[in-house]
């Protein structure tokens, strides 16, 4: 029995996968039918968190305690979305530029994990001049996770914008090749890959003010 109540959602009582461990994460079908916002989400009425698992690389929901209910409504809206409510426009929510790295990786994280074939964010710092691009990175969905890109000396020289090449290695990313002439890399996990984009764009391109970030959803152009 205690085997049962362990693997049951804790908003339908439902089965759930044995890669979800802890007992309070709702199953896969509750948290496609939920709403999604920037760490909340909604199903049913009822409000929980939303999040990255711990060092599992997906997307989950849980059951917010009073404490944790009380610290969300002071960064989120006070009134749930209704369950059928389309999801913000990027720049409408940007009316409020992220004070924090983390509070942007969250947000951007929600766009990636909303990513279909053939769609791409494209994050940028600060505004393209006359003479040289913005820095910039673009995450798009992979079969194996999200493939991500930074921009690289080909197109943003090192004299125009700096590049610490070795912050990339030590991070992860692979240096610029024939078949891709940015910095790229393969992540899991919308929030974490977020993150680590971000990081690659402070830490690796020299961006330090979270406020000069910008950021879109497009889809890539189909061939006739």
């Amino acid at each position: 029995m205690t085997a049962n109540r362990e693997r049951a959602c804790p908003h339908c009582g439902g089965d759930r996968p044995e890669h979800i461990i802890p007992r309070n994460y709702l199953c896969p079908s509750c948290f496609a039918r939920a709403t999604h916002g920037k760490r909340r989400a909604w199903l049913d009425g009822v409000e929980y968190g939303f999040g990255e698992a711990h060092m599992a690389g997906v997307d989950v929901m849980w059951p917010l305690t009073d404490a944790q209910r009380a610290r969300y409504s002071e960064v989120a809206p006070k009134s749930a979305p209704s369950d059928s409510a389309p999801r913000l426009d990027t720049r409408a929510r940007q009316a409020g530029l992220p004070t924090d790295w983390e509070e942007a990786a969250i947000a951007i994280g929600q766009e990636i994990h909303f990513l279909k074939d053939g769609d791409f964010i494209l994050i940028e710092y600060g505004e393209s001049t006359e003479d040289a691009c913005a820095p910039y990175a673009q995450v798009a969905l992979d079969e194996d996770g999200y493939r991500c890109e930074i921009v690289s000396n080909d197109f943003l020289p090192g004299d125009t914008w700096p590049l610490h090449g070795d912050v990339l290695k030590e991070a992860g990313w692979d240096a610029p090749d024939l078949e891709c002439p940015n910095w790229h890399s393969l992540r899991t996990g919308s929030h974490r890959t977020a993150r680590d984009v971000l990081a690659g764009l402070r830490e690796g391109r020299a961006c330090p003010d979270v406020r000069l970030l910008s950021w879109h959803v497009g889809t890539m152009p189909t061939a006739k």
